[in-house]
């Protein structure tokens, strides 16, 4: 990582640290934690669906959350910060900060780095990392993380700041003292921060805290968190039994499945999984225990019958047809046009995974057709197949009546590299390495639309590269010094940029007055070019997103603006614990934070949700 000290940061502001006492009042002040809950013994399984299947002999354990905390510093928050570090964070965080940028012992203007001078400028505020790792994550997977100013501390803003690389360990409620600071390092953050600009205004502006914020994808596991299986029967060979099955349908090298002891098997996402690990957990589960040609046979002829009774589990039953494999194929493609569309979808969804080409025109018919009842999840489906002809169809889509459905085919064809989607990344100020704003330019030519993701990556999708800025427009943020001015019919806009992170700009960027070339120049770095020129006004992407909201509600941009529905407790993780984790046992909890999105949509008809764990006692098959 390029670090460039700024000279203020550099500056001592005066020492003011935490006493004890003071911490008992915030940053150690805890609920009393409630001891770990007995491991669930399994029980005995009653759903005629899962009989023969890995779901009957076992049931899968560790799914809970697990939380990982860190401390560390955020920079470039001009007076918003403090010098405020109880003691022991304080000299941990002189320790780790001399250790990641000490062997660079000057800044840019020639002092000696110092750790502790960082600490106490007021540039800069000592926070709370927290990140949730999923069940199932494999190294080096990559997560959201929860940036807080030190209860007690009178920093006023992270807003625009930039979050060092720290460690991340397992969460411990109960923890004080050296305990804070010390135990096995699980994760590592680092990144800009996004803090809710939507303060003020609206809905969640109640929960909105300049304190708070999120670095997006920031967090990323130095380890893999694997899933058990239970076994039913305390039994070796039951054990081996299941790691072999497991292993003979997800892979040998490197071991999906590893009998670990005669109570249960560890199961290892495998890297075709890894951005889905709940995916193969279900598989895993829905997996059937002999793989006898006519056994199958038999076994594929009671969950055809299921699958045609009233209130059928729709999910589940596509989950062990698509468990079993190709050879499920054959059998299911008669139900691809059944007149019960939620019978269509799922049979035409296990068949797509599975790779039939003849499931793909049926997805796509559904995904395209409104007031489908399936349409959003058959969109999904679209997206994440790798069948080349399902890109054409997706490419459809971006012109589809339905936002949200534009959106998940925008997605996919950014994720497959299509050439609908020109992307474009913009450089943080302090840290050039670290992505502050990205952007996809989409080359759709339904109504333009502005579509933001709250989690994952700092990342603006513009639907219609010509979208324009109306002009006349007057636009003033005196807090962000930044101005945004033209005249009547003029075809140049004209940002006017007072200081970035504390030093004086007074210049001005002229551009086209479209909306693409608005959001370059404002994410852009505060530099100039060879010639001379400003190239942009170096706004966080919080701030960015908050400018692009309010010009969109001026009627200056012909264009709605779409947040990812992501709600505060999904992008900043639970308020509170509510009991330790001891041993293998993962902290589940609780928010009372609203969302910035209307409700979900209701679940889609017939069959389990599509997204949520199954929560009886096959373990999610």
């Amino acid at each position: 990582m390029r670090f460039q000290v700024n000279s203020v940061l550099l500056v001592g502001a005066g020492v003011a640290m935490l006493c004890c006492a003071g911490c008992e009042g915030g940053l150690f002040a805890r609920k009393r934690p409630i001891g770990p809950e007995p491991e669930r013994v399994p029980a005995a399984v009653t759903d005629p669906l899962l009989i023969d299947t890995i779901g009957a002999a076992g049931t899968l354990s560790e799914l809970g959350e697990m939380r990982v905390r860190g401390f560390s510093l955020v920079v470039g928050l001009g007076e918003e910060g403090s010098s405020d570090c109880p003691t022991i964070i304080r000299d941990y965080l002189i320790d780790s900060l001399t250790k990641n940028f000490g062997p660079r012992t000057t800044g840019a203007d020639g002092q000696r780095f110092s750790p502790g001078r960082m600490i106490d400028s007021r540039e800069s505020a000592v926070v709370e990392v927290v990140g949730v790792v999923r069940p199932g994550a494999t190294r080096g997977d990559v997560f959201d993380v929860r940036v807080e100013a030190l209860p007690g501390t009178d920093t006023r803003s992270i807003e625009g700041g930039l979050l060092l690389p720290c460690e991340l360990r397992m969460y411990d409620i109960a923890a004080s003292g050296e305990a804070l600071v010390t135990g096995r390092v699980v994760a590592r953050a680092q990144g800009p921060i996004f803090v809710n600009p939507f303060a003020g205004s609206g809905e969640g502006a109640a929960t909105a805290d300049p304190r708070r914020g999120v670095v997006l994808g920031g967090g990323v596991t130095s380890e893999p968190r694997p899933v058990r299986l239970l076994c039913r029967e305390s039994s070796y060979s039951l054990a081996r039994r299941l790691e072999s099955r497991i292993n003979e349908r997800f892979g040998q090298n490197p071991r999906a499945a590893e009998a670990v002891s005669r109570g249960y098997v560890q199961l290892n996402t495998p890297a075709r999984f890894a951005e889905e690990p709940l995916h193969y957990h279900r598989l895993a589960t829905a997996l059937l225990m002999e793989d006898n040609p006519s056994f199958v046979d038999r076994k594929l002829a009671d969950w055809m019958q299921f699958a045609t009774e009233p209130g059928a589990n729709l999910e589940r039953i596509s989950s062990l047809w698509e468990a079993v494999g190709r050879t499920a194929i054959s059998g299911i493609q008669p139900l691809y046009d059944h007149a019960d569309p939620s019978l269509a979808y799922f049979a035409a969804r296990a068949g797509l995974r599975l790779g039939d080409a003849n499931a793909l025109p049926v997805i796509g018919q559904m995904a395209a057709t409104p007031g489908h009842p399936h349409r959003v999840a058959a969109a999904r489906e679209l997206a994440r197949t790798d069948l080349r002809p399902a890109i054409s169809r997706l490419a459809a889509l971006l012109d589809a009546d339905d936002d949200e459905i534009r959106v998940i085919a925008y997605e996919g064809l950014a994720e497959k590299r299509h050439a609908a989607v020109r992307s474009f990344s913009y450089p943080h100020a302090i840290d050039r390495e670290q992505v502050n704003v990205r952007v996809d330019v989409v080359d759709a030519r339904g109504k333009p639309l502005i579509y933001v993701r709250r989690s994952g990556a700092p990342r603006i999708a513009i639907f219609g590269a010509t979208t324009p800025v109306l002009t006349p427009v007057l636009f003033a943020d005196p807090r962000l010094g930044v101005t945004i001015s033209a005249s009547t019919a003029a075809d140049e806009l004209t940002i006017s940029v007072r200081e970035r992170y504390g030093r004086p700009i007074n210049d001005r960027i002229h551009i086209p007055a479209r909306l693409i070339d608005v959001v370059g120049a404002l994410a852009d770095i505060p530099d100039r070019d060879k010639a001379r020129r400003l190239r942009g006004a170096g706004l966080s992407y919080s701030q960015v997103v908050g400018i692009l909201s309010r010009l969109v509600e001026q009627e200056a941009i012909p264009a709605e603006l779409r947040l990812e529905q992501a709600s505060i407790t999904e992008q900043l993780g639970p308020a509170e614990d509510q009991r330790r984790p001891e041993g293998d046992e993962r902290i589940r909890e609780t928010s009372d934070s609203p969302s910035l999105e209307p409700d979900a949509p209701p679940a889609a008809p017939r069959g389990e949700s599509e997204e949520a764990p199954s929560r009886d006692e096959g373990g999610g098959a």
